[in-house]
């Protein structure tokens, strides 16, 4: 029993310990294969216990407990499946050889050491779709960030294999690494160009393309990546995803081109050459992909206001005429601020023939795209505008380190401080970060910003901020909610605008005119976008910040930046990437299997703990547990198992019987789905899986729970 239940243990291993685990292990399969008799082979199984440096198993052949490599005519053989790349073909090739000279128990071990947690990434893929080992080799050396040194250690054993001996033994070879690498000058740094149309085909060129639409519709991201703290080293990568296909690949943002310097690019228009002849390429004739020919649009361009003002040669944030959606100059008030509230928007001609001179700083050459705006098409993007602007500049400059009278008591910080951490039990696994310490917040992260105006705030700022305070955070966490939901943008877009607009003034009368900044006045511009391209979500930098925090860790020296980033990024986009097996929307999936939840009259077996929506997962975990019915039910999560009356699977739980609004200023808190929920009933119900609408973000308060819509996953 003992030995049964460690084998479901699990250990970290370090790349070398991986690595040398490898060599045993495929050492034992061809020491198996050879042995002409196995009477004298121990059967070899896990033991209870497993020591922080070291393995133990015990031998079935003396009963002696065996510990790191202390080991005689055996191998370490680990079974958990993060250790190790999944050989299906291997493993039905070499075990149907071998199985003659292997007892039960050891053939048993050896499949479980072979199989990994690819198995779950290619769960359900056809047959003709799964990648041969050599494909499952080269994502595992990529995705793990295996240096080539090692690679090439693996690839030789591997040689050894008689199945292998086609394979490459250079990893350079191997990975279909480029060999050279041309760089163009652009002052004071380098430049190299992968591609617009080979970007986007290296990410649509495994999907199914019977769906594609008429016209292939792009976003383009350009923004700067310091790599250092301890010098100026940065990149500039051009980035781009499509919009307008749903693309379900692990990755579906690509690099069309980077820059890397000791400073920003001093030219942005020499900078964006290649970029743009190709993008006017497409644009007129448009784009080939899998040997069928579609339109090309770039619909958006995101940048943050600092790449903003660079590419565009527009006005900088701190300019008096720096605001690019419309011509309200600013005031110097220690800083330039924008006290007013009536403006006269830009037009795309406008900026064209730049009929405010003040605005501009010359011409750029994105102006050499058909049939492009550069007002209506470079939206205001919501992450650094509100998550690292508006709600930064509240919570960490004003509320938390800002100069009296404003700023909190240290008494009233450390109760905010501690409300914060109590609703880390309660963080769903959407999240991926939990609530930190007031004295952390210089150091949040924007999702930490999001989840604090959307969710987090709204519970700890109650009775510890002034009332009128608490009330003008409340009415730009009503707004954002409205503008990141779908639903709500149909019927309550004018009302977010207005709320905005109340926001944008109240700021002016509770804490002066000082802090009417750029990011402030744009409050004002963020409806218009949200009107064009539907909820925030579609035109944040999100995505592409993550994407780029990944070229970052792409590094391994410091020695030739630029040429390693081309390399390892070449890397990427050689590989054969299937399809992930998106739920799709009003679908679901069940998931963990077990037999041992609460089960109800007319309900049996099989009972699983987790379902799986396109976009949240629920389960019987106090974080993960809380959703809304289509029947306007608000229940907490026990089981899911399968109704014998419905002939459907079902989710077993509680409901909440008395629903009622949070707040009720600047409206009422139900009329965006949060509610404070009490009088959870004593008695289980079951309700078929298919009429749960969305999932809960579910918080304490005092004795009861409010419950908020999960939003920024939420798209129904």
């Amino acid at each position: 029993m003992e030995s049964r239940n460690s084998s479901r243990k699990k250990i970290c291993l370090s790349k070398s310990q991986f690595n040398r685990n490898i060599k045993q292990q495929l050492d034992c399969l061809d020491h198996l294969r050879t042995q002409k008799s196995v009477d004298a082979l121990p059967v070899v199984t896990p033991c209870l216990s497993f020591q922080s440096q070291s393995v133990g198993y015990l031998s079935q052949e003396n009963n002696l407990l065996v510990e790191g490599n202390n080991i005689s005519n055996t191998t370490i053989i680990d079974s958990s499946p993060k250790m190790v790349i999944k050989n299906s073909n291997y493993v039905s090739q070499t075990l149907s050889n071998t199985t003659q000279f292997i007892p039960k128990q050891s053939s048993e071990l050896i499949e479980n050491v072979i199989n990994t947690d690819q198995a779950n990434y290619q769960h359900n893929i056809p047959e003709t779709l799964k990648l041969s080992v050599p494909d499952q080799l080269r994502q595992w050396a990529v995705r793990n960030k295996i240096t080539h040194t090692a690679l090439g250690e693996l690839l030789m054993i591997q040689r050894q294999i008689p199945d292998f001996k086609n394979i490459p033994i250079n990893p350079k070879t191997f990975l279909h690494t480029p060999r050279q690498t041309i760089l163009r000058d652009v002052s004071p740094g380098q430049y190299y160009h992968f591609g617009l149309e080979n970007s986007i085909s290296s990410i649509l060129k495994n999907i199914d393309s019977s769906n594609f639409p008429d016209v292939i519709n792009v976003a383009i991201n350009i923004d700067g990546l310091p790599l250092s703290k301890s010098s100026s080293s940065q990149v500039y990568p051009i980035l781009c995803s499509v919009n307008n296909i749903d693309i379900i690949l692990p990755v579906n943002i690509c690099c069309v081109g980077i820059y890397h310097g000791y400073d920003k690019p001093s030219d942005f228009n020499e900078f964006l050459k290649e970029f743009v002849d190709e993008a006017v390429t497409l644009t007129s004739n448009g784009i080939s992909i899998n040997d069928k020919h579609y339109g090309f649009k770039i619909v958006m361009f995101l940048f943050d206001a600092v790449a903003k003002a660079s590419v565009l040669f527009i006005k900088g944030h701190s300019g008096y005429s720096s605001c690019s959606k419309c011509t309200l100059e600013g005031e110097y008030i220690n800083s330039v601020c924008f006290t007013e509230i009536e403006f006269n928007k830009r037009t795309d001609s406008d900026f064209m023939n730049q009929t405010d001179p003040d605005h501009h700083t010359g011409h750029t050459i994105l102006e050499k795209i058909p049939n492009i705006g550069l007002v209506t098409q470079v939206p205001l993007d919501y992450m650094h505008l509100i998550c690292l602007g508006v709600v930064k500049k509240l919570l960490v400059s004003t509320w938390c380190f800002g100069p009296p009278p404003h700023k909190l008591p240290s008494r009233i910080i450390k109760v905010i401080s501690e409300s914060l951490t109590n609703l880390v039990p309660y963080i769903p696994v959407e999240f991926a970060r939990k609530p930190r310490p007031l004295k952390d917040s210089k150091r949040f992260k924007a999702t930490e910003f999001r989840q604090f105006i959307l969710y987090t705030g709204v519970i700890v700022l109650k009775k510890n901020l002034e009332n009128n305070k608490y009330k003008h955070f409340l009415s730009l966490h009503f707004a954002i909610t409205v503008l990141l939901s779908d639903i709500h943008l149909q019927t309550m877009t004018n009302y977010a605008e207005e709320l905005l607009k109340h926001f944008v003034i109240c700021t002016k009368l509770i804490y002066g005119p000082q802090f009417m900044s750029h990011n402030f006045h744009n409050l004002l511009h963020l409806t218009d976008d949200a009107r064009k391209f539907g909820n925030l979500n579609n035109f944040g930098n999100f995505s592409f910040e993550n994407y780029l925090q990944k070229i970052k860790k792409m590094l391994r020296k410091h020695d030739g930046i630029l040429p390693q980033l081309v390399r390892r990024l070449a890397e990427e986009r050689s590989l054969q990437i299937l399809p992930n097996h998106k739920v799709k929307p009003n679908n679901f999936k069940l998931e963990k299997e077990h037999s041992d939840g609460i089960l109800l009259n007319d309900t049996c077996n099989p009972q699983y703990k987790e379902v799986v929506f396109c976009n949240f997962k629920l389960s019987s975990k106090v974080q993960n547990s809380c959703c809304r019915l289509k029947c306007g039910t608000i229940i907490e999560i026990s089981n899911f198992a399968h109704s014998k009356v419905l002939n459907q699977p079902i989710v077993i739980g509680k409901k909440y019987n008395k629903t009622a609004d949070f707040y009720t200023s600047p409206s009422q808190s139900s009329l965006i789905g949060i509610l404070l929920v009490t009088q959870l009933q004593e008695n289980y119900s079951f309700w078929p899986i298919s009429d749960i609408l969305y999932k809960l973000v579910r918080l304490p308060y005092n004795t009861s729970f409010v419950v908020f819509p999960l939003l920024h996953t939420y798209e129904h």
